[in-house]
């Protein structure tokens, strides 16, 4: 087939031409945005990144751009009433208008960040009896400290027993 032939094979059928370039498969989202290019975007991933963090950063309370409600603090500590140690990994449960439970620390500690409003905490360790503190108020942009001491004595009964005072060391 000579030079003009090809040319107007190649015009009017499409036939196959070796010379012809093979169309590049493109990334799905190119199919919708055919003017999007990879390579831009991995020119600025750092600041993309930057950015990305400075937007979760801001969701945090306690970050320096946090705009949610002003919170309170709740923290205490929960000890052994017979032995007079602090009690690691007993949880401290507050019910309000949330409920949220934690465990607590090596040293007995504990602490929740809040928004305003009344609670009432449970406390429970194993082996230990579960200890109920009912209508504790939390005041914003102030430090509640609520110390507990559980038993691990025997208690018969179906509701959760008082907070027994702290002992003395």
């Amino acid at each position: 087939m000579d030079r003009r032939n090809r040319r107007a094979c190649e015009t009017v059928h499409k036939c196959r031409n070796p010379r012809r370039k093979k169309e590049v498969p493109t990334l799905p989202a190119l199919r919708f945005f055919p003017k999007f290019r990879p390579y831009v975007v991995m020119q600025f991933r750092v600041p993309l990144a930057l950015a990305a963090l400075a937007a979760v950063a801001g969701c945090v309370p306690g970050s320096p751009i946090y705009f949610g409600p002003p919170l309170s603090t709740l923290e205490g500590r929960i000890y052994d009433a017979e032995r007079a140690t602090p009690l690691a990994r007993a949880e401290v449960c507050i019910f309000g208008a949330d409920t949220l439970c934690l465990r607590s620390t090596e040293d007995g500690g504990y602490k929740f960040q809040v928004f305003e409003q009344i609670v009432s905490m449970r406390f429970r360790g194993s082996g230990f009896s579960t200890a109920m503190i009912e209508r504790v108020q939390l005041v914003t942009d102030s430090i509640v400290v609520v110390d507990c001491a559980l038993t691990s004595r025997l208690v018969v009964s179906d509701r959760p027993i008082a907070c027994l005072p702290i002992p003395r060391q």
